[in-house]
């Protein structure tokens, strides 16, 4: 149809253009006439062009029409379709797709998935795997974004990759690395899966499929982009190079050889292959590297360390950092350091990391950590005051003042008592700002009359920001840590303490951003002031998180995981800590060491209370990336430790009751459906119904792959419809039916132009799942 509409519209335009010429006496000059006929020239074979390509498209997928619903159209994958490999080669980083299209003279295709979403499931488990669609793509180079991990990991103990098991061949860093860059490029604000665009060797668009009601018309348009292209853009490639010369290559299938060929090779041919990529020093195969740099083999180790001294790629700055995490001689360490120095002149990642890692191992100028820590440690402090103490002591000062204007001591007291009451947690807020201003006016008449040190600093730091004067509260809070304070213990001296290391922060973060250079010493302040922070009498479990995110954005791994070890030791029941610890131990050892600290933790003799309901946690965690990986049986198991695990901890503190409930009814929920993949639909209608039952308000509740007990239902449901297994669908449907109607409602990503979810459970706790406030 479409090839006769082609047609039809390219013999019309013929015939209007070529009667031109007859029409030129009456109508047209004869230039006019020339013109007409040039364009009637190009029309031709552009029209002919179409209506050629759109007579050799075939025809993949469901097409609109055909009478298909929601899961005819996008039926979910299965447990079988799953395992099917994944044919596509999708190359590493969008810097590696642009070379290897400039070399081959092909388009490059980007490939926008998210998880749950049906289409996207679809797309990934099947379409993704069949070798008939992986052809239509071999003409593109092709990259795959997805904001969603599925392995914990990129690579083993051994530097080996580790590829997505959902995607095949990338890691999981990398299609997620690779999404903000090509939204900014160019998804135009709008975060959609699944989605497809062509992108010509210009950096130009030829098409951009979104929001398609089948999938027909999808592969279409990738058919199309081919066939309507210029075929003279290709560019021949030899096809016998060595496996030494590419090394020089960035194409992904020319970098997997290379890393088989060192995996495979004696260490004659692995010694070669380092020389090698040392010889390459502006396009290093990192992964080549790092499989020499985590090798048993110490003559290996050596050499790749050498190669990344020397490298001046910025795609090594990543496992430079990793390699600045091995226990490594000084000299060695310091050279890794001036080689990130030097790649920062092209690199502002690079740049960052050279400035941490001195920041990290200098000595503050500012902070006194040693003095402070003396002064912080053990011993007793002060309780706080009651309200009415505060007042009457704010009495008594202010006849004090009104005696003696002129005494700087009432002043600061009075400075000090009025912050103390207008921080309190039972003052009225609108007595708030009253106080502040007085504290503020008090600290300033001290201060003009010539007080000075930490009394003036520290009181004005922090009744400035409690009064929203931000940067006020910065410039006294550095100019107090100019000095010891004389309260080192109190609430007070942990505000500055917070206050300070904001101030940092902030300096950092706004060059960060602007990409402008910022100096070490910030770094090393914001170090030093959060180990002072993880002992303070005031300091709390979220001081030790910020502590951990913000070094650890920056590179600052190893002393990142020492901050969390010691926050964790002194708030072992911290739901953000443990969030962490999660992320910690899935990156370093998998699913099976994330479960077995918890279980070796918990044999301890002082294994704190509720460690049961985090250990059934990081099963309900290590289930759903086993789910990920398609190893189904492991995720079954792991999923009855975690309902194993929140039934101990109920009868051990029914007060975890409400919220071990809920995780139980999202373990069954998991299993079934694990269950469904399997096509074991008895088995999924079973665990369905006693997740409903277990705990009704979960029922809607996404997972960490956007998929609920409803939507699972759903699916359970019409895969028994089309096997005419009325009975059990009855059942199902009948459950389903009795649930409230908020919570059948889909998903947003469910809709058009519906947004994508990321998920942000993995932070709740035994209690009420919320972040405490910080002390006032």
């Amino acid at each position: 149809m479409l090839r006769k509409l082609l047609l039809a519209a390219a013999t019309l335009l013929l015939a209007a253009l070529s009667a031109a010429p007859a029409m030129a006496s009456h109508l047209l000059l004869p230039q006019e006439v020339a013109l007409a006929q040039q364009q009637a020239q190009k029309a031709a074979p552009k029209a002919d062009k179409a209506a050629q390509a759109a007579d050799q498209i075939k025809t993949y997928g469901n097409r609109l029409g055909e009478g298909l619903g929601r899961a005819g159209m996008w039926p979910a994958p299965s447990a079988a379709d799953w395992k099917k490999p994944v044919p596509i080669r999708w190359q590493r980083s969008w810097a590696d797709a642009v070379a290897t299209a400039k070399r081959t003279g092909k388009a490059i295709l980007i490939c926008i998935n998210m998880d749950g979403e049906p289409a996207s499931e679809h797309y990934a488990g099947i379409r993704y795997r069949d070798p008939e669609i992986a052809k239509l793509y071999e003409k593109y180079v092709c990259v795959i974004a997805s904001v969603y991990r599925h392995n914990p990991r990129d690579y083993d103990e051994k530097g080996r990759r580790i590829p997505c098991p959902r995607f095949g061949h990338v890691t999981c860093g990398e299609h997620i690395h690779i999404e903000p860059l090509l939204f900014e490029k160019f998804m135009e604000g709008r975060r959609i899966a699944p989605r497809h665009i062509m992108v010509e060797l210009d950096g130009s668009e030829t098409y951009d499929v979104m929001l398609t009601n089948d999938t027909a018309s999808v592969f279409d348009k990738v058919q199309e982009g081919i066939l309507q292209r210029d075929p003279s853009l290709l560019r021949k490639v030899r096809g016998d190079r060595s496996i030494f010369e590419k090394i020089a290559s960035r194409d992904a299938a020319d970098r997997a050889a290379v890393e088989k060929a060192f995996l495979g090779g004696d260490k004659n041919t692995k010694r070669k292959l380092l020389e090698a990529a040392r010889a390459n020093k502006a396009a290093a195969p990192v992964d080549l590297l790092r499989l020499g740099l985590f090798s048993l083999d110490s003559e290996l180790n050596k050499k790749a360390r050498a190669a990344l001294i020397e490298s001046e790629s910025p795609q090594a700055v990543d496992l430079i950092s990793e390699a600045l995490r091995a226990p490594i001689s000084a000299e060695e360490r310091s050279k890794l350091i001036e080689t990130l120095t030097r790649i920062g002149a092209v690199s502002a990642k690079a740049k960052t990391l050279s400035v941490v890692h001195k920041g990290m191992t200098s000595k503050s100028k500012t902070v006194d950590v040693e003095n402070w820590a003396t002064a912080v440690a053990g011993g007793s402090y002060p309780a706080p005051k009651t309200r009415l103490d505060l007042s009457k002591r704010i009495s008594e000062v202010d006849s004090r003042v009104a005696e003696a204007p002129q005494d700087k001591a009432a002043l600061i007291e009075l400075a000090r008592s009025s912050l103390a009451i207008a921080v309190h947690p039972k003052t009225a807020p609108k007595w708030v700002k009253p106080h502040l201003a007085d504290a503020i006016l008090a600290g300033l008449k001290a201060e003009k009359l010539g007080a000075k040190g930490w009394p003036v600093d520290a009181t004005l730091a922090v009744a400035y920001w409690y009064s929203g004067q931000k940067l006020q509260a910065f410039e006294r809070a550095s100019k107090a840590m100019q000095a010891l304070p004389d309260d080192p213990k109190s609430w007070n001296s942990m505000a500055v303490l917070d206050i300070f290391v904001q101030s940092r922060r902030k300096q950092i973060r706004d060059a960060y951003i602007a990409k402008q250079p910022w100096d070490q010493s910030l770094m090393t302040n914001v170090h030093s002031t959060y180990q002072i922070l993880a002992k303070h009498p005031f300091g709390t479990a979220m001081h030790v998180a910020d502590h951990y995110d913000f070094i650890r954005f920056f590179g600052a791994i190893r002393q990142a995981d020492a901050a969390l070890q010691a926050g964790l030791k002194r708030f072992p029941s911290s739901a953000p800590l443990h969030q962490r610890l999660r992320q910690a131990l899935l990156r370093r050892s998998g699913m099976q060491g994330l479960e077995n600290y918890y279980s070796r933790w918990l044999q301890k003799e002082d294994a704190p209370k509720q460690l049961e309901w985090f250990a059934g946690y990081a099963s309900v965690v290590a289930a759903e990336f086993w789910r990920r990986r398609g190893r189904l049986d492991e995720s079954k198991a792991a999923y009855g430790r975690a309902i194993e695990r929140f039934e101990q901890c109920i009868s051990k503190y029914p007060e975890t009751e409400a919220s071990s409930d809920h995780w139980i009814a999202m373990a069954h929920a998991g299993q079934a459906r694990i269950a469904f993949e399997q096509s074991r639909l008895d088995d999924a209608v079973a665990l369905t119904l006693r997740s409903f039952e277990r705990k009704q308000d979960a029922a809607n509740k996404l997972d960490s792959m956007n998929i609920s007990a409803v939507s699972n239902a759903r699916q359970v449901l019409a895969k028994l419809r089309e096997e005419k297994r009325s009975e059990l669908a009855e059942k199902l449907g009948a459950a389903l039916q009795a649930l409230p109607a908020e919570l059948l409602r889909r998903p947003a990503f469910e809709n058009v132009g519906g947004a994508g979810r990321r998920g942000q459970r993995r932070g709740r706790g035994p209690g009420r799942g919320q972040r405490p406030e910080r002390r006032r």
